[in-house]
């Protein structure tokens, strides 16, 4: 009895489909695994390229599975070399620290697929990494069913990589498999995504997340219940708000909520500049997403639900809402939900800070 996607949690119906596209004999050659960040599209990628080569030997899973080549070819974002240009194949112009570190990281990703490689200034996918492809197929197994190329965060191809991609999925050899994962499908051409099988994954459930947590990355169940709750149906969401502090950071939302409420801005402000001091985008707008979850929960406490994203904190709901019975809190909501994402687009984070902060205190004057 084979154990394929047994460590795949949730993505039931993902499973379900790709099993019958190999029972069916109507692999297509190439798949798109698109959905948000951070349910498992990588790990059930390489399960799917152990279950099409099932057949083969016990040897040729294992190589699959951690990641080896010539079996596998798996290409994701790498920092860029001193000196480097596109001629230069994609690890000749890294230093030895940083080649060092890919090679631990590896390890890391065939150990737990739910993990990112966390390389400095891995932005982009390099041209010379697609360019390798044809290398890769150049190579004769006859061991191995399928080929496969599993391409992760492929939309940080830039418009010349992804266009040197389209050579390779337009007359690809029999027997070779490209998986193609995103969670930003709007940035890879048409004519790539017209040219895969489109595969849609959905967000992880709240046991699903607590399951990945405490089986892959050794978490408590107290806390893995925890943050599961405001992890919005991801791992990798998850696995930051940990990395984070989610408890101290969410002490930090209710306090900005607190002092912008009572026209403390200097103290709100202080809050945020903790944050604001560490230049990290993601964990400033996790920061706001708290805040505005804060306030989806005042709505929730209104109507009488009985499920929040601050469980612990219902009583600040309670007194809330009575003293501000009459102030739709969604609409403050929405605009500091339309906060998030900003600094994307090169916008102070000041800025948006102090915008976070006026939205809020507005309240007191509805």
């Amino acid at each position: 009895m084979n154990t394929f996607f047994n460590n795949v949690h949730g993505q039931d119906e993902v499973v379900t489909y790709l099993k019958k596209l190999y029972e069916a004999d109507k692999i297509p050659h190439a798949l798109l695994f698109h959905g948000s960040s951070g349910v498992g599209k990588f790990n059930v990628a390489l399960e799917f390229s152990k279950f099409v080569n099932q057949k083969s030997t016990p040897k040729v899973i294992e190589k699959i599975t951690s990641l080896s080549e010539p079996y596998i070819k798996y290409i994701h974002p790498l920092p860029r070399g001193k000196g480097e240009t596109a001629d230069d194949n994609p690890l000749d112009k890294l230093d030895k620290n940083t080649i060092d570190l890919l090679q631990v990281e590896l390890k890391k990703k065939a150990a737990n697929p739910y993990i990112k490689i966390g390389l400095e200034k891995a932005n982009n996918i390099k041209i010379s990494s697609i360019r390798e492809i044809k290398r890769f197929l150049s190579l004769n197994f006859t061991d191995l069913q399928y080929r496969i190329i599993i391409i992760e965060d492929a939309h940080l191809m830039n418009q010349e990589s992804q266009n040197a991609l389209l050579k390779s999925l337009e007359e690809p050899p029999d027997g070779v498999l490209f998986i193609l994962t995103t969670h930003k499908i709007e940035y890879l051409l048409p004519t790539i995504q017209s040219r895969c099988w489109n595969v849609k994954f959905n967000p992880l459930s709240e046991t699903q997340i607590e399951k990945i947590l405490t089986d892959f990355f050794e978490i408590n169940n107290e806390k893995a219940r925890d943050v599961s709750i405001i992890s919005e149906g991801s791992i990798s969401n998850a696995v930051n708000l940990i990395e984070w502090d989610y408890e101290k950071l969410m002490i930090k939302a209710l306090n900005i909520l607190r002092f912008s409420m009572a026209r403390w801005y200097n103290s709100a402000f202080e809050e945020f500049a903790e944050i604001i001091e560490l230049n990290d985008s993601k964990l400033f707008d996790q920061l706001l997403k708290l805040i505005s979850f804060w306030l989806v929960d005042t709505n929730r406490n209104k109507y009488n639900y009985d499920r929040y994203y601050f469980y612990n904190n219902k009583d600040t709901m309670i007194k809330f809402n009575k003293k501000f019975a009459n102030v739709k809190a969604r609409q403050v909501f929405q605009k500091v939900n339309n906060l998030i994402g900003l600094s994307d687009r090169n916008i102070n984070l000041n800025m948006i800070a102090l915008s976070a902060i006026f939205h809020i205190a507005i309240i007191d004057s509805r």
